[in-house]
C-alpha cells in the first residue's frame, strides 16, 4: 500500500492500522472516510517533508487540509486528509472522499444565495410583450399572482380577449417574473465560480420547474436573489437534493459540480454478487413507527407547512389515516366520478341557505335521492371521492358566492338576496407525506405553491405572501421609501447579522404551463400536479409533471428501491476490492441495499475480509 500526501509518499506508523468506511449516501449523506491514520514525525524525513514543523496551535486555529491518495492492489482512493491531532512524535489525521470530502473541503457554508448576483427580471413593459409570449420564455415567466400580505389588484393580471387569447389587464402596468429553478441553480454555480454539468436535469420534466417566489413589480426590486430565502449555498443544494431525490457532486479542487437523480445512479450500476460469505447474522432494528434506519426511502419526508390557505388540503395525512372506509366512494375512472357526481347546487335567499343536488347519481341510473347502501346515508358529496386511474382523492370545497342571473320558479325572491354558492372539486392530500406512520420526519423546504380561486371573473392564480422581512428595515405598511432603500443604507440599517433578512423563508415551486391547456382558463397558472381541476373541467397532465411524494402515481424520479427497515443483516465476506455500496447486492440469492462497508488497512495493504451492513429489498 502507498499513501501520497500532496503528491509525496508518506509513511504510516509501523504496526498501526486503520479502518476505511464507505457508506451509501442515501442513508446519512456520506461517502468514504477513515478513522484515525497515524504518521510518525521523529526519524521520518518523508513525513517531516510533508507536514513541516506544524504545532498544536496550527491545528486548533484552522483546518489543515492536504490532498491525499491511498493506493493498494484493488483499491484507489482519492480525497482530502485533515489533521485532527498531533504531538511531538506523531500526526493523526482523517481521510475523506466524495461527499465527506465536500463537507470538509468547502467554503460554501459562508455564502448566502440571496446575496449573490443571480440576474434580474426581463425589462418588458406590458405593451411590449404578449401574455402568451411572457409564458414561453426560457429563463423566466410572468404568471399572474396575488399578494395576500398587502392586498392589491392581481399582479400580472390578464383578461380574456375573446375565447382564445389573453390580454394584459389595464391594472397591469408593470410585470414581475418567476425564474426557472434550473436557471437559478446554474446562476448560483456561476456566481461562486463553478462550472456545471446538469444535462440529466435538463433532459427531465424537472427542467420545467419554476421558482414562484415573486416580489411586486411596484417595489422595483428586480433581482431574482432578493426573493430567495437566506440560505447558504450548501443549504440550497442540500434542500434541493431532498426535494428532487437527486445528487450534486462538487469537486472543490476543479471547481465543478455535476448532477444526477439518485435512482438513475442505482440503475446504472451493475448488481454486485457476493458468494464468499464468511459470517452473517441479522438484527431486528426497532418496532414499526420508530425505526432507527436512516435510509431516505423510509423516512417520513414532508413538505414544510407554509401556512397558506390550502396547506391542509395539500397534506392531510392525519385525516386520511383515520377516515372511515365506508365514507369513501371509489370509482375506477375520473370520468365515472365526474359523471356520477354533479356539482352541489346551493343558494342563499336572504339569511336562509338552501342545498340541493348533494346525492350523486347511483350507477343504476335511478333517482339520486338517498338510498340504503350508498355511503354516508346517500350523500356522496359529503364523502371522500376516489378515482383509481389517477390515484387521487377529491372533496367539494366552497369557493364563495356569485349573483344569480335570474330566479325563476322561486316565489317572493328578489334577485338582490339570491346568490349561488360556488363549489370546486378539490384534490385532497396529493402532497401528503411518504411514510406518515414513521415518527421521525424531515421537511422539504421547496414547497408546492398555493394555487387558489380568486373570483369568478379571473379564476385561479398563485397566492403568495412576500411579507417576512426584518422589521427594522421595512415597516408593516411596506411604503415605497422603505422597500426601495438603497443597498448601502439597507445594509447599514440591518446591522451585523449572520444571515440577512428575506421576504420568503421557503422556495415555492411549480411547473411552467404545459402548452395546449391554457386556452380554456380565465387566467394562466402553473402546474403543481398532473391532476388539475378548473371549474367543472378536469385536466390530466403527464404524470412526471407532479411533485407528489406518495401514492401509486409518484413520479419515477422519486421511486427509490424499497427496503424492510426493521431487519438489518451483517455480512462478513472476502473480496479483493471494495464494492460500490450504491449498487444492489445479491447475497445467497437474495437482494439487498447496502448501508456501509468497512475495510481494514495496515502497512501490508487492505485485508480481504470486509464487513457490510445490509437491508433486504422488498420486491414488487
Amino acid at each position: 500500500m502507498i499513501i501520497y500526501i500532496n503528491d509525496k509518499p508518506a509513511v504510516l506508523k509501523a504496526g498501526s492500522s486503520f479502518e476505511y468506511i464507505v457508506e451509501n449516501r442515501l442513508f446519512l449523506g456520506r461517502d468514504g472516510y477513515t478513522l484515525a491514520l497515524t504518521f510518525p514525525l521523529n526519524d521520518c524525513p518523508q513525513n517531516r517533508d510533508i507536514f513541516g514543523y506544524i504545532n498544536r496551535m496550527d491545528v486548533s486555529k484552522r483546518k489543515l487540509l492536504y490532498e491525499c491518495s491511498i493506493i493498494d492492489k484493488g483499491v484507489s482512493l482519492f480525497g482530502t486528509l485533515q489533521i485532527t491531532d498531533l504531538d511531538n512524535a506523531d500526526v493523526k489525521a482523517q481521510f475523506s472522499e466524495g461527499r465527506c470530502e465536500q463537507i470538509v473541503n468547502s467554503s460554501l457554508d459562508d455564502i448566502y444565495i440571496n446575496q449573490l448576483d443571480l440576474g434580474e427580471w426581463p425589462e418588458y413593459a406590458p405593451n411590449e410583450i404578449l401574455p402568451a409570449d411572457a409564458l414561453r420564455r426560457s429563463n423566466a415567466v410572468a404568471f399572474p399572482w396575488v399578494n395576500t400580505a398587502h392586498p392589491t389588484p392581481i399582479q400580472n393580471q390578464v383578461d380574456r380577449n375573446g375565447e382564445i387569447f389573453w390580454k394584459w389587464s389595464p391594472e397591469t402596468t408593470k410585470l414581475s417574473w418567476q425564474p426557472f429553478l434550473l436557471f437559478i441553480t446554474k446562476n448560483i454555480c456561476s456566481a461562486i465560480g463553478y462550472e456545471y454539468d446538469f444535462s440529466e436535469w435538463e433532459n427531465s420534466p424537472f427542467s420545467h420547474l419554476i421558482i414562484c417566489n415573486t416580489l411586486p413589480a411596484a417595489w422595483d426590486i428586480p433581482q431574482y436573489a432578493k426573493a430567495l430565502p437566506s440560505w447558504t449555498v450548501s443549504e440550497f443544494f442540500e434542500k434541493l437534493e431532498l426535494f428532487m431525490a437527486c445528487e450534486f457532486d462538487f469537486d472543490h479542487r476543479a471547481k465543478t459540480v455535476s448532477f444526477s437523480f439518485s435512482k438513475s445512479v442505482i440503475d446504472k450500476l451493475p448488481e454486485v454478487q457476493i458468494t464468499s460469505v464468511v459470517d452473517s447474522y441479522n438484527v431486528k432494528v426497532s418496532k414499526e413507527g420508530n425505526s432507527s434506519c436512516d435510509y431516505i426511502g423510509v423516512k417520513n419526508i414532508v413538505y414544510k407547512d407554509s401556512g397558506h390557505q390550502l396547506s391542509n388540503y395539500y397534506d392531510c395525512s392525519w385525516m386520511m389515516e383515520s377516515w372511515p372506509e365506508k365514507e369513501i366512494v371509489r370509482y375506477d375512472t375520473m370520468s365515472e366520478l365526474l359523471q356520477m357526481n354533479p356539482y352541489p347546487s346551493a343558494y342563499w335567499t336572504g339569511n336562509t341557505f338552501h342545498v340541493d343536488n348533494l346525492y350523486g347519481i347511483p350507477k343504476d341510473g335511478s333517482s339520486g335521492r338517498p338510498n340504503v347502501g350508498v355511503p354516508n346515508n346517500g350523500y356522496p358529496a359529503f364523502c371522500l371521492l376516489y378515482a383509481k386511474d389517477v390515484d387521487t382523492y377529491f372533496t367539494y370545497r366552497s369557493i364563495g358566492l356569485s349573483p344569480a342571473p335570474a330566479a325563476p320558479g322561486i316565489p317572493d325572491l328578489t334577485l338582490e338576496s339570491f346568490k349561488y354558492q360556488d363549489y370546486e372539486l378539490r384534490p385532497v392530500n396529493v402532497f401528503g407525506s411518504m411514510n406518515p406512520n414513521v415518527d421521525d420526519s424531515e421537511e422539504i423546504e421547496f414547497v408546492p405553491v398555493c394555487i387558489d380561486h380568486t373570483d369568478n371573473d379571473h379564476g385561479y392564480a398563485m397566492i403568495l405572501s412576500p411579507s417576512e422581512f426584518n422589521e427594522s428595515v421595512i415597516e408593516d405598511d411596506f411604503s415605497h421609501t422603505d422597500v426601495a432603500q438603497l443597498r448601502v443604507a439597507q445594509t447599514i440599517e440591518q446591522g451585523e447579522k449572520e444571515r440577512g433578512s428575506a421576504y420568503y423563508d421557503t422556495i415555492y415551486v411549480a411547473f411552467a404551463q404545459v402548452e395546449g391547456e391554457a386556452s380554456v382558463r380565465n387566467m394562466p397558472y402553473p402546474i403543481i400536479d398532473f391532476v388539475s381541476m378548473w371549474k367543472k373541467d378536469f385536466f390530466s397532465y403527464p404524470k412526471d409533471f407532479s411533485i407528489r411524494r406518495s401514492g401509486n402515481s409518484t413520479p419515477l424520479v422519486m421511486q427509490l428501491p424499497k427496503i424492510d427497515p426493521l431487519c438489518k443483516f451483517n455480512f462478513s465476506f472476502l473480496a479483493d476490492s471494495i464494492p460500490n455500496p450504491r449498487a444492489i447486492f445479491n447475497i445467497a440469492g437474495k437482494r439487498y441495499i447496502c448501508e456501509k462497508i468497512t475495510a481494514t488497512f495496515s502497512e501490508n495493504g487492505m485485508s480481504q475480509l470486509l464487513k457490510g451492513e445490509f437491508y433486504p429489498l422488498i420486491e414488487d
